[in-house]
């Protein structure tokens, strides 16, 4: 993976490219970066259940890539153009917090030290938004360990088939392999409209929106604007999520993702 700021490669028929983007937050000093396999959810697409069968699953080998990358991020944090994006933004939001108190000048902030903080980690709280069959998540509980994490679909006929292989899992008698009760512990299926959520109380959002609509991107990224993420993994140039409302977030790595489908 390297640091991209500007292009990125298109997509091809099998590969999807993912870029993790970073948030700095005024308060807490934090990057948000994050990754999704969310199905579009715009008003035309609620009735259907087929509108994005199309493009398959993330094959698991490109799953267990994406949680290596992730469990490791802070080291692709590490660059000058990550450096320097974030004290630019950082800058900027001290002249912009300045202004909004009316204070007669900047104070001058000590250096700050190397940002760090965002890795996928056991305490890390992960979602999926159109988490579909559940695979991803499934993957990522079960390849880190997270203390909790969430697929929300909106399709409520695929949430199910999710939570039933869930409870599958869960029997006594799974011939899955050697799963126990504690590698699942806080793994959650819903079925709902994830925009609907007053927050996303997540460390690292996961969205594969290849076939979100504008309107859908424009909905999630309003939510993002006021939560508490660190990482988010979009499938969608950063101008585009910029151009339908994200605030404070910059690029920080890119790698290729494999699907099954077309």
């Amino acid at each position: 993976h390297t640091a991209s700021s500007s292009s990125q490669p298109s997509f091809s028929s099998l590969t999807s490219f993912q870029t993790a983007y970073t948030n700095f937050d005024e308060n807490s000093r934090d990057s948000i970066a994050s990754v999704n396999n969310a199905n579009d959810v715009s008003e035309s697409q609620h009735t259907r259940d087929d509108s994005s069968e199309g493009y398959g699953e993330t094959t698991a080998g490109s799953i267990q890539r994406l949680c290596d990358f992730l469990q490791h991020i802070d080291e692709s944090m590490q660059t000058p153009f990550i450096q320097a994006a974030t004290k630019s933004a950082r800058a900027s939001q001290t002249k912009k917090t300045s202004r909004s108190k009316k204070a007669k000048k900047v104070t001058e902030e000590p250096a700050e030290p190397l940002i760090s903080g965002f890795n996928l980690q056991t305490d890390s709280r992960f979602v999926d938004i159109g988490s579909g069959y559940g695979k991803v998540v499934l993957h990522a509980k079960l390849a880190v360990g997270m203390a909790y994490a969430e697929g929300i679909e909106y399709v409520e006929s695929r949430s199910k088939i999710a939570a039933e292989v869930l409870r599958d899992l869960q029997a006594p008698k799974c011939v899955a392999g050697p799963i126990n009760e504690e590698q699942l512990e806080g793994l959650v299926f819903t079925a709902g409209d994830a925009t609907a959520r007053e927050v996303l109380d997540f460390s690292h959002v996961y969205i594969y929106d290849k076939v979100f609509s504008d309107e859908t991107i424009q909905r999630v990224a309003e939510l993002l604007n006021k939560s508490p993420v660190k990482i988010l993994i979009s499938y969608q140039r950063l101008d585009t999520w910029r151009r339908l409302g994200l605030e404070q977030y910059i690029p920080v790595s890119s790698l290729t993702m494999h699907t099954t489908g077309n």
